[in-house]
């Protein structure tokens, strides 16, 4: 893994946590968060702590925050009609994000360069292309919930 966290406890630079992670590492975080706590099969952090950081520990606008995750959701036209999905996202400026599914066992990740512009190409990707197909795959009804 490589990563470079522009962090100090004074946080001048007020860069919030700047985590700078390639795409193979936020795809590593992000299996060890939909499978609640395990990398490979050994335990690397508590089943509730996982489950808690995914949930909607609080709300922000209309997402849900867990611990350092989002909760958002997002509409998803199905053929029966818009479903409501709810993930896990770790959501960074520019288009960079790590998606959770856990109950799909489905993890993806969006890196982008569209620094302090409005709108998200990757909600856009998930909303039309890969949630109608995810869903479809597992009989058209949204699983998750909020």
């Amino acid at each position: 893994s490589q990563y470079t966290w522009n962090f100090n406890l004074t946080n001048a630079n007020k860069e919030f946590s700047q985590i700078h992670l390639r795409p193979r590492d936020m795809l590593k975080l992000g299996v060890l968060f939909k499978d609640r706590g395990r990398w490979q099969g050994r335990r690397v952090l508590s089943a509730a702590y996982a489950h808690d950081a995914l949930s909607a520990i609080s709300t922000v606008d209309d997402s849900g925050y867990g611990y350092f995750w989002w909760r958002p959701w997002l509409a998803v036209t199905m053929p029966s009609g818009t479903e409501r999905v709810y993930m896990g996202a770790a959501q960074g400026n520019g288009g960079q994000k790590i998606f959770v599914l856990p109950e799909y066992d489905f993890v993806a990740v969006f890196t982008a360069g569209s620094y302090n512009a409005g709108g998200s190409a990757p909600n856009k990707i998930m909303a039309t292309v890969v949630l109608p197909r995810l869903l479809a795959a597992h009989g058209g009804r949204s699983l998750t919930k909020q």
